[in-house]
């Protein structure tokens, strides 16, 4: 599978010793790593939200290599992705239910599933924030597109197309988008992880 690789590959150019999610992604790439299972075949499934997803693209086609060539693969994934919103957020805008879609890309409702990891992607339309939450799960995102997160009630900071945000076990984050739509992979870890990244 091209984006495993491309996501194996983002993992080692994007993160070095230093960075606070190193371990986590050494995590992430032997997971990605593992033998894929089959899962039943699902129907494509877009929302109001994903006309922004070409826009986001050309943000990530200017990011570092690694980010292009995931991206690339993301691209060509994207038309068999089943999106779904996240509901029932009584903490969320009232903008966000439009506002926003995410996909499963390795998982039980994915195009494939792996042990221990859950990967996925998020899309805001412009101008929108997505509530704070927060999952036993360390979690991993890749940043596609311009946007801004924050974690417990700390300052809201913006990575940069191409930055890496390490969120630790239970800690609370939220993201939010500018002018521009925002658009990252995420990859959750845990023998748990499909119960909670399935419906993020």
């Amino acid at each position: 599978m091209e984006f495993k690789a491309s996501l194996c590959d983002a993992a080692c150019a994007l993160i070095d010793s230093g960075n606070q999610g190193f371990s986590t992604a050494k995590k992430v790439i032997s997971a990605l790593e593992s033998n894929p299972h089959e899962v039943p075949r699902i129907s494509p499934r877009t929302f109001a939200a994903n006309r922004y997803f070409e826009q986001a693209m050309r943000s990530a086609s200017r990011g570092p290599a690694a980010i292009v060539r995931l991206a690339a693969a993301l691209q060509r994934l994207e038309p068999s992705l089943q999106w779904y919103r996240r509901s029932g957020d009584c903490h969320a805008e009232s903008s966000f239910f439009e506002g926003h879609a995410n996909a499963l890309i390795i998982g039980p409702t994915g195009l494939v599933s792996l042990p221990n990891i859950v990967v996925g992607v998020s899309l805001l339309a412009p101008h929108i924030a997505y509530p704070a939450h927060q999952h036993p799960p360390e979690e991993l995102y890749f940043v596609l597109s311009p946007g801004q997160w924050r974690q417990n009630d700390g300052d809201w900071w913006e990575p940069g197309v191409g930055g890496v945000v390490y969120n630790p076990s239970n800690v609370q984050h939220a993201m939010r988008s500018g002018a521009w739509p925002l658009l990252a992979i995420w990859c959750l870890l845990s023998p748990a992880s499909p119960s909670v990244g399935g419906r993020r």
